[in-house]
């Protein structure tokens, strides 16, 4: 373990490596995962792409959203850091959701609303507690997403294909 620690400098160095692979799969950046969504994708077909997103991206880095969390609550620099990742995600959903047109949403959504509902279903908590706790597969994990993001979020889910 010292012979990490050297390699990387801390454990926070460590930690922060672990979870960037770990998120970035083919995409460095949240920009390079939302270029995956096209601007004439359906809002339904949006939010089921999403879901995989969120799922393939849960499969790589549950491990590491846990140690973050688990990290954060003692140290100041782990949590700042996983504050971070969070807004991240964030602003990766703010991308993605955006592009969904108002008349598509909820009545009574705002757009900003949309953004903080999705980012909320598909958190790592949400992962945690019905994959962890419940014993979600990542396929039931996927198929609950694209199910419910449409649902809280779309005005008429059936009818946005």
């Amino acid at each position: 373990m010292q012979t990490l620690y050297l390699a990387w400098g801390s454990k926070r160095a460590l930690l922060r490596g672990y979870v960037e692979d770990a998120l970035s799969g083919s995409a460095a950046t949240p920009a390079q995962a939302a270029e995956h969504f096209s601007s004439d994708m359906s809002p339904i077909r949006r939010l089921h792409e999403l879901a995989s997103l969120v799922t393939d991206i849960a499969a790589r880095a549950s491990l590491g959203w846990t140690l973050y969390r688990d990290a954060a609550a003692i140290d100041p620099e782990i949590a700042s850091d996983w504050n971070e990742l969070q807004l991240l995600r964030h602003q990766l959903f703010t991308t993605i959701v955006s592009a969904i047109p108002d008349e598509a949403l909820t009545p009574g959504l705002t757009r900003e609303t949309a953004v903080d509902t999705a980012w909320a279903l598909a958190s790592p908590e949400t992962f945690e507690l019905l994959c962890h706790r419940l014993s979600y597969s990542l396929d039931d994990f996927r198929d609950w997403l694209s199910r419910t993001l449409p649902r809280a979020l779309l005005a008429f889910p059936q009818d946005h294909n």
